[in-house]
């Protein structure tokens, strides 16, 4: 997850800025939500935050929705099928699949020079959410990854990748905190929309299903600095 976050850190993307509200009870309300996650899966969490040496932090979604906005159905894997894998062990943690209303992916905070960038995603990365902060402002993208396969494009005229970063507009985004150096937990929240893009219909040719992801969530992510 660090290779990515440093990688994207250093490339220049549209001037596409969302403004930042700064309110210290998003804490509280992360806290709330994460008591309603299954039991089983908070003892695993809360154990991982005692190791000093874990730097993964915890995104809690309230929504994660995808349009299809050709009015195509198409069978694309959600959120709450995704298994959250402890990278020390590379087992799944265990949690109720009847009780996962409110899917659960890594977050990582890091410095790099005046921004702080915060990623979202699971360990192998098929789905990500960037964030980029400097000062008052945020930019937001949602990366989408497929290892073997390219099957993405931003305009329906481009040529095909197997990784795309998607820009978002910004609904709404809130940080706990404007002191965010190294070493500091911050806890956030925001609402997104991505811009459109496209994804190859793998059973049928020269067709694509025109797609956009709506997001909720809030997070909580220990922040380090870039190459420690």
């Amino acid at each position: 997850m660090k290779t990515l976050l440093a990688l994207i850190l250093v490339l220049t993307f549209s001037n596409t800025f969302g403004q930042i509200v700064y309110d210290k009870e998003v804490y509280d309300q992360y806290v709330k939500l994460y008591k309603k996650l299954p039991r089983q899966l908070q003892i695993e969490l809360d154990n991982k935050s005692e190791d000093t040496s874990n730097e993964n932090g915890l995104a809690i979604f309230t929504e994660f929705k995808c349009d299809t906005l050709n009015k195509i159905d198409q069978k694309k894997t959600s959120l709450s099928q995704i298994t959250l894998i402890d990278p020390k062990t590379n087992r799944p943690v265990k949690s109720n699949p009847k009780a996962d209303k409110y899917p659960t992916l890594f977050c990582r905070g890091t410095i790099q020079n005046d921004t702080l960038g915060i990623q979202i995603s699971g360990l192998f990365l098929d789905q990500a959410i960037m964030h980029f902060i400097n000062k008052d402002r945020v930019r937001i993208f949602y990366f989408e990854h497929y290892k073997d396969d390219s099957l993405l494009k931003e305009n329906i005229n481009d040529s095909l990748t197997n990784n795309l970063n998607v820009s978002t507009k910004i609904l709404r985004f809130v940080l706990s905190d404007s002191a965010y150096k190294a070493g500091k937990t911050i806890y956030g929240s925001a609402e997104i929309i991505t811009n459109n893009y496209f994804l190859k219909d793998t059973w049928e040719d020269n067709h694509f299903y025109k797609l956009r992801w709506r997001l909720k969530y809030y997070f909580k992510c220990k922040v380090t600095r870039n190459g420690t």
